[in-house]
């Protein structure tokens, strides 16, 4: 059953080109060249859709602005 399992999934998942599925993060410079650099989203491609920077801002900001997550107070150290 596992075998079955992988052999579907690698005709989709595994490299990234058209016709398979990825989620991806598209930062705007090198994270080798400055370990920073993972902080400069330009988008995310989660589940076949495209978030741009605008959004994905945006959605930090709610999750910032959120009193129900515990990790609220992590992620503004984080982000300051």
């Amino acid at each position: 059953m596992v075998t079955l399992k992988l052999r579907y999934f690698s005709k989709s998942l595994g490299t990234i080109r058209a016709g398979k599925i990825a989620d991806l993060i598209l930062l705007g410079a090198n994270p080798l060249q400055n370990i920073a650099n993972i902080g400069r989203i330009d988008a995310v491609i989660l589940g076949g859709r495209v978030y741009d920077q605008i959004v994905c801002e945006e959605l930090l900001e709610q999750v910032l602005n959120s009193n129900d997550l515990k990790i609220n107070d992590w992620l503004r150290e984080v982000s300051q």
